[in-house]
This record gives structure tokens, C-alpha cells and sequence, in this order.
């Protein structure tokens, strides 16, 4: 945080003739503040996020994402219903886009399972679905509940993105690839192991290495930070 703290100093607007690393960087710098409490920063996210609805051409679009899911990140029902009505009424394909993505990025367990709904009504186009569950899956809270409503809806999920796409993987890996525990690895095994879809397979077996990946890094971590506790704290 104290890094961050110190770069920040490249603000918040951009700098006529900046490059495009410059851009970039700005929006690591204030996600990652943002996203790690640093107040000052949530502050002003919010403050330009109200300022956006009295005018659009105030947030640019490099940083409407990060803006947005800091205030969800921050917020509750309130601000999901203000990213729902800019996602329903913007006009630019990109800045819908990060709306939807930020709309599918709350704490709120409730207000996830909402979005993972949302996802399936006629209101998101078929190819912008994958950018509800990659932001549903963005927290550990998130990418259970992700995962739950993936088995739960499978069928219909299967139909709305069709089989032998690239739609319905990106969804699977989406929602799992990150899982880091033997009993999450068994659940997904079990599931796929009587659904066969056409182009799944592929995926199936990179997320399932990507699990057991995950299980050795934090078993050999936990093992390491005992390792050090030990020897270490008398």
C-alpha cells in the first residue's frame, strides 16, 4: 500500500500526451488502492462516480471500470441499481461492458446471486455473459456462489450459450479455475463426469490441473509459514 501510496501521485486525469503505459498504470494504481481500503481513493471514486450522472464525458473510459467496481465493491443496492441503469441506457459498447462487469462485482452475497440472474435474461446479449460470471467469481464469496448457480442452472446455461462454443468453457473456467481445496476439486470432477458436452473436455481437464496447482501452492505454503513460525517465534 505504501508503494501504491507513493505513485499515486499520477492522479486521476489524464495528461495530454501521455502514452498509453501511463493510462494503464493509473488504473492499476488507483484498483489497487481502491481495492485495498485506501480511503482517499474510495472517496473520489465515489465522488466521480455521482459526478458521471450529471455528465457522462466526466469519467473517461480508462477509468470507468475501476471506478465502477470500487463503488460496487463499497456500496449496496443503491449503487447496484445506478450500475444497472447506466449498463441499460449507455449507448458506447465499452462503457456497457464495464458497467456489466462492475454490475457482477459486489460484496453482497445477495446482490450477487442478482447479478448471476441477470445473466440469463434477455437484457444481456448471449456473448456478454462471460463478462458476468468473470465478475461474479472475483472474490471467493462470489466464486462459490458462481459455481452453485452454474450446477443448479446448468441446463439452461447449456441452451442460452450452446455446446461447442467457446461461450460455455470461458464460463466453466470462470467460475472454478481458482478453486484451491480437495473437496472444491471432487465437486467439480463429480459434476463433469456425467456431462459430456461437445468442447468442454479441453477445459475440464486445464481447470482441474489449475486446482490441483492451487492445492499444492497453498499446502506447500502452509507448510513453509510453519516451517518459519517454528523457528522463529519463541
Amino acid at each position: 500500500m505504501k508503494l501504491f501510496s507513493k505513485i499515486s501521485q499520477i492522479g486521476w486525469d489524464a495528461i495530454p500526451g501521455e502514452k498509453d503505459l501511463d493510462k494503464l498504470l493509473r488504473a492499476i494504481v488507483i484498483s489497487t488502492l481502491g481495492h485495498n481500503g485506501h480511503r482517499e481513493t474510495i472517496e473520489e471514486a465515489k465522488r466521480r462516480f455521482a459526478l458521471f450522472f450529471e455528465d457522462n464525458n466526466s469519467l473517461s473510459l480508462d477509468l470507468a471500470g475501476v471506478v465502477f467496481r470500487i463503488v460496487i465493491g463499497e456500496g449496496g443496492e443503491e449503487e447496484y441499481e445506478k450500475l444497472l441503469k447506466i449498463y441499460l441506457e449507455a449507448k458506447v459498447p465499452e462503457l456497457r461492458i464495464k458497467a456489466l462487469g462492475s454490475l457482477s462485482s459486489p460484496h453482497d452475497p445477495e446482490l450477487i446471486k442478482r447479478a448471476l440472474e441477470f445473466g440469463l435474461t434477455d437484457k444481456v446479449r448471449t456473448q456478454d455473459i462471460q463478462s458476468v460470471y468473470m465478475g461474479t467469481s472475483s472474490t471467493s464469496v462470489g466464486r462459490k456462489l458462481t459455481w452453485e448457480f452454474i450446477k443448479t442452472r446448468w441446463e439452461e446455461l447449456k441452451t442460452k450459450l450452446g455446446s461447442g462454443g467457446l461461450l460455455l468453457p470461458r464460463v466453466i473456467g470462470y467460475s472454478s479455475k481458482e478453486f484451491s481445496t480437495e473437496e472444491d476439486m471432487n465437486d467439480f470432477k463429480n459434476f463433469f463426469e456425467s456431462r459430456k458436452e461437445p468442447g468442454i473436455e479441453r477445459t475440464i481437464a486445464q481447470t482441474l490441473e489449475s486446482i490441483r496447482s492451487n492445492i499444492s501452492f497453498k499446502t506447500r505454503e502452509v507448510e513453509n509459514n510453519k516451517v518459519w513460525l517454528q523457528s522463529n517465534i519463541k
